[in-house]
């Protein structure tokens, strides 16, 4: 609303004189919005694919509620791979598994960010997804009640490794994650090693 911004160029201008500024560089409107005006825009990432694919702008009403709703859905697999890493943690202890999920998808971060657009939920997703993938290696290589084998250990492994990659392709501070995978992938190999 550039009609109701306070316009004090001159005693700005007297300002900066008095500390010794010698130019001032100030641009008119239309010269730092020559198509009307300030607007939202969305430059990749999943929120544009998304608008692309559904031909909306961010001037939309419809896309501020499809990118919340897509937000929210990221929120929920979220939930889903909390319940699932719980259910490799506590096996057969229901009330465990539920009541860890119930905390983490009640936690007033995860509800505010899960009805944003933002990509903090998809990238604690991402991490989230990378542990479950890590605590599969790390069961299956305790003898757990799924024994599957070297070769789906590593497939997981993998799987752990995507997932880190695309949270970090995400949101690059999800590479705080990265020492704990690591620590995590290798543990059961230096135990089969030593012991």
């Amino acid at each position: 609303d550039f009609d109701a911004s306070p316009r004090t160029l001159d005693a700005d201008v007297d300002a900066l004189a008095a500390e010794g500024a010698e130019v001032v560089l100030a641009p008119g409107v239309d010269d730092m919005y020559p198509d009307g005006g300030s607007q939202t825009r969305v430059v990749g990432g999943p929120a544009a694919a998304v608008l692309e694919v559904s031909a909306l702008t961010t001037a939309d009403e419809a896309s501020v509620v499809l990118l919340r709703a897509l937000s929210g859905l990221v929120g929920l697999a979220h939930c889903a791979l909390v319940f699932l890493c719980l259910r490799r943690l506590f096996p057969n202890e229901r009330w465990k598994q539920t009541a860890g999920t119930l905390f983490a998808g009640f936690l007033p971060a995860h509800l505010c960010l899960s009805h944003y657009v933002t990509n903090e939920t998809l990238a604690a997703t991402l991490v989230t997804a990378a542990i479950y993938f890590c605590l599969r290696v790390v069961c299956v290589s305790q003898g757990s009640a799924e024994t599957l084998g070297a070769k789906s250990e590593t497939r997981d492994a993998l799987w752990a490794g995507v997932a880190l990659g695309l949270a970090l392709l995400t949101k690059f501070s999800a590479v705080l994650a990265a020492p704990v995978m690591a620590g995590g992938l290798v543990w059961p190999w230096i135990e089969r090693r030593t012991f």
